[in-house]
């Protein structure tokens, strides 16, 4: 580990101390639940975090060469936390927290146990299985950790103008970036399961401003922890679950503002909102949509003590500021680097305007088309036809699994939610009051609702897009799982069981196998569990390799030390600007190894100065690996010398495939 492991410990020290202030802060602002304060300081020091990070950028923004590393951020961390601890200590809203007056009663976790070890065990095949590999996840090992590999490698956060994916906002990727430095590869698949925990409290306080009962609140949690997306997301390189906690840490917060009068109160919580808004707009181009609409909510909050409209209208207005403000702290270095970098704050989105581009960058409907490559389209597990029957029919259409990153939302799901929003639409209409709870459980579904209308229209039939919106829709029905609890509990344990079981069965399929496939073959390398040649593992750093294989082992090709540049195909399409393969464009890129599988390439020129290295054609572990080849560039001395030992046959090799010394000279066309 070296400086690197020291100033990471540093800094998860630092975290550690400053979650603490953060705690006795928003207890100050009024937040009487033990859960929510525990929830709503974990904002103060994630967002320090990213403050620290994005601050160091920013001095050395626009270099080819940066500082970026965890031994300077930790320094500029731990002062930070110094200062907050401060200003927490002398102007908090008040002096200590009120305490909640006890109802004299309390209830034992009992029959409850089951659910909870249904779920538990669920989580438990899942790491056991992280424990075991490396990161997995297709769009993780496409751009997202590249993208943290090739900061770690330039010491910067500087963007790629012209590349879509690899412009994009990352405050998701920050943690495992400064890992990278030390090494801990092993812990990247399980760097998303605190969120995951801080998930399962999250939802707890929104179910209880909801108005549900801590048994209900707790049923709620169990439903979202087994939805089958968040569970996949706790172990996988995506963000989308990293960004939703965020949005809904400032959902919570803001249902706090509602529950006291005093201004202090209000404003401070309405900072911490921010903050965790600004932590989501940061993680994803999504939240460009998603954020806005916590703004909508914010405005609706009640001003009391606060008479006639106009003076209502401003004080609402100030808050919507204040939030605003908050908000760009920890997403405003991403506006600065789009518009220093690229000449465009929200690089790399754009709009149109008659057919042309405003700014520079992408545009919105068609960001993939304008790198010429074809948008895949995602599915909801159902195809729209039977969106009718959803989540009950839960029916993947195409091979693979049923559940995963982007697709379920599991069998308790199913049978709390749905009727639950039903029921709590009838008691609305019906009732028609204006009690906390209730305004809160309509908010909450009128999320919903909004989540249904983007997945529909802006994000089509892609529920990770929108999850917060999705997962909102557990507190929103709090209310029948409430009733139902008080008068027949039992049946709602025994139904609730029952979905986390049939959900965890069908979802532990995937890395039950996974896991079982290692067992079985003792396939517990890098290179066999990437199935990329191994020695990518041995270059010598800053090797450039050029990957024209499957996107998804731009990561994995980047080495067990992650020193090698990887230039992906959507990046050397780019590069090439539609041009053919050539022997000037591979010099001008210094391209040192071509990675490729098939089918093979067959429009590349016969003189290209290439040799084979590895082949894996006649020693895949099973008949459903990808063919692959890789292929080192050589000068025209090299090119004369290896054709003239083009016959020389290869010798056994320990490495994944035939032989990496095997000298032969071909075009990948060829056998």
């Amino acid at each position: 580990m070296g400086i690197s492991g020291i100033a990471l410990a540093i800094i998860a020290a630092t975290w550690l101390v400053l979650w603490r202030t953060g705690c006795r802060w928003t207890g100050a602002c009024g937040v009487t639940e033990r859960t929510d304060r525990l929830a709503l300081g974990c904002i103060l020091p994630a967002a320090g975090l990213l403050v620290s990070v994005h601050v160091t950028a920013l001095t050395c923004m626009g270099r080819e060469q940066g500082w970026v590393a965890p031994e300077t951020v930790a320094p500029l961390y731990l002062l930070l936390m110094l200062a907050l601890n401060r200003l927490v200590g002398r102007h908090l809203p008040t002096a200590a927290p009120p305490r909640p007056p006890s109802s004299g009663r309390s209830w034992r976790l009992g029959w409850w146990i089951i659910p909870v070890s249904i779920l538990g065990g669920a989580y438990g095949v899942f790491l056991l299985d992280a424990l075991s590999r490396y990161p997995t996840g297709y769009d993780g090992l496409n751009y997202h950790l590249p993208t943290a590999v090739r900061w770690m490698q330039q010491h910067s956060l500087n963007l790629i103008p012209g590349l879509f994916l690899e412009s994009l906002p990352e405050n998701g990727m920050i943690v495992p970036f400064l890992m990278m430095f030390a090494g801990l590869e092993r812990l990247l698949p399980m760097v998303q399961l605190p969120n995951g925990i801080m998930l399962a409290v999250v939802s707890y306080g929104l179910a209880r401003a909801a108005g549900g009962s801590p048994k209900a609140a707790l049923v709620c949690a169990c439903i979202t922890m087994s939805i089958p997306i968040v569970v996949f997301q706790c172990f996988s390189s995506y963000i989308d679950l990293y960004a939703a906690v965020s949005w809904l840490a400032g959902l919570l917060a803001i249902t706090w503002v509602s529950r006291t009068s005093d201004p202090r109160q209000r404003r401070h919580l309405l900072i911490l909102a921010g903050l965790a808004a600004g932590i989501a707009l940061g993680s994803k181009c999504t939240y460009l949509v998603l954020v806005p609409l916590l703004g909508l909510v914010v405005f609706a909050q009640a001003c009391p003590g606060i008479s006639g409209r106009s003076r209502v209208l401003a004080v609402r207005g100030r808050h919507c500021l204040v939030f605003g403000l908050a908000s760009l702290v920890c997403s405003g270095f991403w506006f600065v680097r789009g518009t220093v970098e690229a000449g465009n704050p929200l690089y790399p989105m754009t709009f149109e305007i008659g057919g042309e581009k405003i700014l520079p960058g992408f545009a919105i409907a068609r960001p993939y088309a304008d790198q010429r490559v074809t948008r895949i389209q995602r599915s909801l597990g159902s195809k729209l036809e039977h969106w009718w029957a959803y989540p009950w029919h839960e029916l993947r259409y195409g091979a693979g699994y049923m559940f995963g990153v982007g697709n379920g939302l599991g069998a308790a799901f199913a049978a709390f939610v749905p009727p639950g929003l039903l029921a709590g639409l009838v008691w609305a209409l019906a009732r028609r009051t204006r009690a906390p709870a209730n305004l809160w459980r309509t908010t909450f579904a009128l999320l919903t609702g909004c989540g249904v209308a983007l997945m529909l229209t802006v994000f089509p039939e892609s529920l990770r897009m929108v999850l917060p919106l999705v997962i909102i829709s557990v507190p929103a029905a709090v209310a029948l799982t409430d009733r139902l609890l008080t008068r027949s509990p039992r049946p709602v344990l025994v139904t609730l069981s029952i979905g986390l079981a049939v959900t965890a069965a069908v979802a532990t399929l995937k890395p039950a196998h996974a896991l079982a496939g290692r067992v079985r073959e003792g396939n517990w390398t890098r290179g066999g569990i990437y199935e990329t040649p191994g020695n990518v593992d041995r270059h010598a750093p800053g090797t450039r390799i050029l990957n024209l294989g499957s996107a998804a082992l731009n990561y994995p090709l980047a080495g067990r030390t992650l020193a090698n540049r990887v230039i992906g195909p959507m990046e050397w399409q780019t590069l090439q600007a539609g041009a053919p393969m050539n022997a000037p464009a591979l010099r001008a890129q210094s391209i040192d190894y071509i990675f490729v599988q098939a089918p093979w390439p067959d429009d590349w020129p016969a003189d290209l100065p290439i040799e084979l290295v590895f082949d894996n054609s006649a020693s895949r572990a099973a008949p459903t690996t990808p063919l692959a080849r890789l292929f080192r560039v050589v000068d025209s001395a090299d090119l004369a010398q290896a054709r003239t030992q083009a016959q020389t046959p290869a010798r056994p090799s320990a490495d994944f495939g035939p032989s990496a010394t095997s000298r032969r000279t071909t075009t990948p066309g060829t056998s």
